[in-house]
């Protein structure tokens, strides 16, 4: 037992962002647009079941867990090929 005390004593966050200031709704709306997404992309599949994140972030947010960091990947488009 004194094994795993002493470990987590020692344990620390690998990740940078841990102790850095949450981010506000305002940030990210700027930083994570499709965070604030009112339903489904068209082309999504009828069998998927839209969740809003926004909803998720505010029941987390209610529980004590506030955003530190966001990142929306880059949309993918629709590659054209033509034919030669």
């Amino acid at each position: 037992m004194n094994t795993v005390v002493s470990s987590l004593a020692s344990f620390q966050p690998s990740h940078s962002s841990v102790f850095q200031s949450t981010l506000s709704p305002e940030i990210l709306r700027e930083r994570v647009p499709a965070v604030f997404a009112a339903g489904a992309h068209e082309r999504t599949s009828a069998s998927y079941t839209f969740i809003s994140t926004e909803r998720v972030l505010a029941a987390l947010g209610s529980a004590g867990f506030l955003p530190v960091e966001a990142r929306q990947s880059a949309r993918r488009g629709i590659r054209c090929m033509r034919g030669t």
